[in-house]
């Protein structure tokens, strides 16, 4: 039977001790989740004038038991990023509703996490890429508040905020575009456009316009947005992981792509980026190991380069797949001889267990 060397380099391992890791935490969490959304049942009163978010989140934390929490990649997409000041009168509403009340205006919401609230943006404020204006959070806050009705006076308002990056005329569609909000039933300005222009158009605000792009042209605008990266002596795919979670951009990886880098490359890497574009950041990675990447319909793909060096790279016992984020290898040196053993042992079944090329199949003369 012919054997295939290359076989004992995509053994494909499903780690359990990954689900085992995970399921003590399963329980404690819903626990959680379940008394932060009771908290938001309860009613608060707050008064906020020209004061930072913290101000105001702290006054919720201390009405309701409830943490807010913002990240600083959120602040720095609103005007003066942590200096951002807000002017609000909350008096006997639900926690739901007034937290809503404090964000919108700054194209802001939250979703629970763990045990308290997180501050997110909108789809709209993250799609800016960059620093939002007073104009552009208006603009998302008009369009979440106002009811679509359908009538001359909105449609004409839509008329005059509504760009659309690839026609050169307008009248076509707009009149498709009204239609399909009118088929897509009630709700918001925001929640309406959103459906009638479908998954494959999204928008976003420029001062007061309102702006439908591509998929693939908001990919490329994405490429725009600010990151910094700081990382000694790491792996490449956790500094991967870093950015495609400050951008908000999903980084999938091609067949072998990280695998084919030198040893080095892979698993001591460094990079000091402050302020730098995501298209600046993959450039720069490129230039050290050669990988190329690409614009998809949603994020980037990560390929291996043209030249393999394969000699400078150290043998690889099995990798790890993760779904629909790409692989991490695992190199022997990284494994205990009784693993590497087991490892061995179970190539060898598969192996015995492919039909030898040589041999003609049983059905070949039927």
């Amino acid at each position: 039977m012919k054997k295939h060397p290359s076989l004992r380099f995509v053994a494909y391992v499903f780690v359990a001790v990954l689900c085992l890791s995970m399921a003590g935490r399963v329980t404690a969490q819903p626990d959680l989740e379940s008394l932060v959304h009771q908290a938001l049942d309860q009613k608060i009163t707050l008064e906020v004038k020209d004061k930072p978010l913290s101000s105001a989140f702290l006054k919720v934390a201390e009405q309701t038991g409830v943490s807010v929490t913002i990240k600083p990649s959120v602040l720095a997409l609103l005007p003066y990023g942590a200096d951002t000041r807000m002017n609000a009168r909350i008096v006997d509403t639900p926690l739901r509703v007034g937290i809503e009340r404090l964000l919108t205006p700054l194209g802001l919401t939250y979703r629970v996490e763990g045990g308290g609230l997180e501050v997110i943006p909108t789809e709209p404020l993250r799609r800016i890429v960059g620093r939002a204006t007073w104009d552009e959070l208006e603009t998302i806050a008009w369009l979440r508040r106002t009811e679509f009705t359908g009538d001359d006076v909105q449609k004409e308002e839509l008329s005059r905020r509504l760009r659309f990056e690839d026609y050169n005329k307008l009248p076509e569609p707009l009149l498709r575009l009204f239609q399909a909000m009118q088929d897509s039933g009630a709700g918001t300005l925001d929640e309406v456009l959103t459906a009638a222009l479908g998954e494959g158009r999204p928008w976003y605000p420029s001062g007061k316009r309102i702006v439908v792009t591509g998929v693939l042209q908001q990919s490329q605008r994405e490429l725009k947005r600010r990151v910094t990266l700081t990382a000694s002596h790491k792996p490449l795919f956790d500094i991967l992981t870093d950015l495609s979670n400050q951008a908000g951009i999903r980084i999938i990886y091609g067949p072998d792509a990280l695998v084919s880098l030198p040893i080095r490359a892979q698993k001591d890497f460094s990079i000091v980026l402050k302020n730098a574009t995501v298209e600046q950041a993959l450039e720069e990675i490129k230039a050290a190991t050669g990988l190329t990447y690409q614009l998809y319909v949603g994020g980037v793909i990560i390929n291996r380069g043209s030249r393999r060096k394969a000699e400078s790279r150290e043998r690889v016992g099995a990798v790890l797949v993760i779904p629909g984020r790409g692989e991490i290898p695992i190199y022997e040196s990284d494994m205990s001889p009784e693993t590497r053993k087991a490892l061995d042992e179970l190539i060898d079944r598969l192996m015995r267990a492919i039909p030898d090329e040589s041999e003609e199949s049983p059905d070949a003369d039927q």
